[in-house]
Parts: C-alpha cells; sequence; structure tokens
C-alpha cells in the first residue's frame, strides 16, 4: 500500500495466479467486516448470532465470485491476443487493466467474458435448486441471508430463518385430500427480546413436546419448511453470482455494460463519441441507482452510485484531455517565423498554475501512477522476452513453456523488429 492517496490503497495477494498480480482494495476487508458486525448487532435480524455467520459465506463466496469474474476478463483478454497483467478487486466488484489490441471486437470479448462467467455459475446452481425442486430466488433485492424459495413440486414455500415481521412457513397434511396444506405465521418481538404470535394464515395454538404448533381445534400437528443446509447455500451462490450479472450489465462505467455499451457504438462510429455517450448514459444509471439507495436507506448502492459518478467523469476529462494534448505540440506560426527567433532569443514569462480542483489532481496522480506502472511493466516484458529469445537461441523453440509460448505470441506483435538471436 505504498500509494499516498486513499482511493487507491490496497493489498497484493502473495505471488501472481496465472501470471497476473491481484491486489485486494482496502475497502473490500472493512464493508466485510462493517456488515457482519450489522448484522451480528441489528435489531432488525433474528438469531443475529447466526446470521452473522451466514453474512460470513456470503461475503466470501462474493469475494470468490468476484475473483473469477476478473479472470473471466483475463481469459477473455488473452482470447483476443492481448492480456491483463494486474485486477484490483473492489468491495462492488473488480477492475482489470486489460492490453488488447484497439478495435471493438478485442474490447467486446474482452468485456463480456466477466458477466458470462457469473451467468455460468448462476445457471449452473439455478440447475441444481431446480433439479432439488426449487425456483431460484430471481429477486436479487432479496436478503440473502435468510432465503425463501417456493417449491414446484408442491407448491409450498420453504424458509430459513424468519426476522422480526416475516413469516414462517409450516405446513400439515390433509387427510381428506392428501395434499399439504400450508400455513404463515408471524411473529412480533418485544422491548426486551421476548417473541409473540403476531398473526397466523389459520387459528394455532403452541404444541407440546412434539410440536412446535399445532391446528386449534383438530390439534394437528404443524411440520416447519425449513430449507436443508445444502439448499441454503445453493440459494447464496445463485443470489451472488446472479446479483454480480445484473450489476455489472448496467450501462455504467466501470461497469461491463458500459463496455459494451462503447463497443456496440464504436463499431457503428468513432470510439471518441461511443464512450462519451456511454458515460453519459452512466450518469443517468447513477441517478437511478441513487435514488434506490436513498429510498431503502442503504450504503452499498450509494457507493456503487459514487463509484459510477467518479468513474464516468474521469471518462470524460480523459478525452478532453487528449483532445488537448495534439494543441500543445509544434510553434504558434500566427506571427510569421520571426516567432522562433524570439522564442531562441527570450524566455517567455512562466504561465500561472492552472486551477485545478481535487478530483483533476486526483486522476493526475492516478495517470501518473498508471503511467509509471505501465513503464515499469514494458521494461519487465523487454527483460523477460531478452531472457526467451536467448533461451531460443541456446536451447531451441521446444525448450518454451505453454505460458512463455503465449507471451512470445503477445510480444511479438509488440516488438516485431526484434529478431531472435
Amino acid at each position: 500500500m505504498g500509494e499516498r492517496e486513499p482511493m487507491n490503497w490496497s493489498m497484493p495477494l502473495p505471488g501472481t495466479i496465472l501470471g497476473v498480480t491481484v491486489r485486494v482494495h482496502i475497502l473490500f476487508p472493512v464493508v466485510a467486516l462493517g456488515v457482519i458486525l450489522w448484522v451480528a448487532t441489528s435489531h432488525e435480524f433474528a438469531s443475529g448470532h447466526q446470521l452473522w455467520r451466514e453474512a460470513c459465506a456470503v461475503l466470501a463466496m462474493l469475494f470468490g465470485c468476484v475473483f473469477l469474474h476478473e479472470f473471466g476478463h483475463v481469459f477473455g483478454a488473452r482470447r483476443v491476443g492481448g492480456d491483463v497483467m494486474e485486477v484490483l478487486l473492489w468491495p462492488l466488484g473488480g477492475l482489470a487493466e486489460p492490453d488488447v489490441p484497439p478495435t471493438p471486437g478485442s474490447h467486446f470479448w474482452t468485456a463480456i467474458y466477466g458477466p458470462a462467467v457469473n451467468f455460468a455459475l448462476a445457471l449452473c446452481a439455478g440447475t441444481a435448486l431446480g433439479a432439488l425442486g426449487f425456483i431460484p430466488p430471481f429477486n436479487p433485492l432479496a436478503s440473502p441471508l435468510n432465503p425463501r424459495m417456493e417449491n414446484w413440486r408442491n407448491d409450498m414455500t420453504y424458509f430459513s430463518v424468519a426476522n422480526p415481521g416475516q413469516a414462517e412457513y409450516w405446513f400439515h397434511r390433509d387427510e381428506a385430500t392428501g395434499q399439504y396444506q400450508q400455513v404463515k405465521i408471524t411473529k412480533g418481538r418485544t422491548e426486551d427480546g421476548t417473541s409473540y404470535l403476531a398473526h397466523a394464515s389459520q387459528s394455532v395454538e403452541p404444541g407440546g413436546p412434539d410440536a412446535q404448533w399445532m391446528l386449534r381445534p383438530s390439534k394437528i400437528p404443524l411440520l416447519a419448511a425449513k430449507l436443508d443446509r445444502w439448499h441454503i447455500l445453493l440459494a447464496q451462490f445463485f443470489w451472488v453470482n446472479w446479483l454480480l450479472f445484473l450489476v455489472n450489465m448496467l450501462w455504467a462505467y466501470p461497469l461491463d455494460g458500459a463496455k459494451l455499451l462503447q463497443c456496440w457504438l464504436w463499431r457503428r462510429g468513432d470510439r471518441r463519441q461511443a464512450t462519451a455517450t456511454a458515460a453519459y448514459g452512466g450518469f443517468l444509471v447513477m441517478l437511478g441507482v441513487g435514488v434506490y439507495a436513498i429510498a431503502v436507506n442503504d450504503l452499498v448502492p450509494a457507493l456503487l452510485a459514487a463509484m459510477i459518478y467518479v468513474r464516468c467523469r474521469q471518462q470524460l476529462i480523459q478525452l478532453e484531455q487528449s483532445e488537448e494534448e495534439p494543441t500543445q505540440l509544434g510553434y504558434d506560426f500566427s506571427q510569421g517565423y520571426t516567432s522562433l527567433e524570439r522564442q531562441e532569443n527570450e524566455e517567455p514569462p512562466p504561465p500561472p498554475p492552472p486551477k485545478r480542483s481535487w478530483l483533476r489532481q486526483l486522476l493526475a496522480r492516478r495517470t501518473a501512477l498508471r503511467r509509471e506502472r505501465e513503464e515499469l511493466r514494458r521494461l519487465e516484458e523487454e527483460r523477460r522476452l531478452d531472457e526467451l529469445l536467448d533461451k531460443i537461441h541456446r536451447q531451441g523453440k521446444q525448450s518454451l513453456s505453454e505460458d512463455e509460448v503465449r507471451f512470445l505470441t503477445r510480444m511479438s506483435s509488440k516488438y516485431p523488429n526484434r529478431k531472435e538471436s
């Protein structure tokens, strides 16, 4: 974490994975710890001492699925002859900086591989749930800590844990028809934490040692429609990947949906105009996400809206800077060629320092750091390329590993004038 800007603080994982450096942003463990403490201490959750374990499981799945999502981009970049040297994992996703050919097709395949990984994982989990008789939880706004799912075989709803004010699902078998009948029971909680019966879809009463609830007055015992542990884990795994797929398909930077929109517009026109259109579309998405965050009083969509604003604005600033750079080269011939002589004999007064906002200063520092990393990466690539060329000269091409062959193929397009010697 050597960078001074807090927005850039991150921790690298040990070593490299498939030749890629993986860094975890400092906000990831901070947000994860905050969510776990909130679940464990909030009065909004029933059995908080149990649900914090569910929060740990969901966050671990989120980390793993974001990791797989980003390596989907890595394989997508390598598919088109590019590569990704570094991946940064954020709480709301990941950021990969691919080095791919400057064509809309290359950027499209690099971008689509990430959400395709999450869609494939969600499809596998959803298929497993369907085979078990459950309809996957398609609602991305539902809580993954206490999932509840419909069973298409018996038309009943199954639950895991019910928070205060949420219905518990119980059932009994009708002896006359042989069909299952479901009963919804909702509990409340007093200020001292004591639970009480608030509402029931049928008349019930507390049961004895063999049943928690019984129908009144028939005394028929009720059975809880509870999900098994594997059902809960499958539902949570489906929800995490389904949410990542839907969020990343939003048309807003830095999400993949904006990159796909940019590639689609790029095929039909100019790349700069496509980038600007996708950035302005991201501002509209940011407003929608921000309104939702205010409506539900949730911090996570608020962070997402803030990140969308920063990244979309960064795209527009980079477009403006790339327009200004060519005009700063060369000389001013508006006063004739004698202006060159005056420039040689007279030292012009220093221009006043430009006044830049904190955001421009942050982006400028990020640009300088990125260029420094690119230069270091270029030097490392040249060093490794020299080593491989020397290895080929001494031992032949058959001595190269699969990773070395892939690296040499990618570098041959960057350095076409380099000869094996």
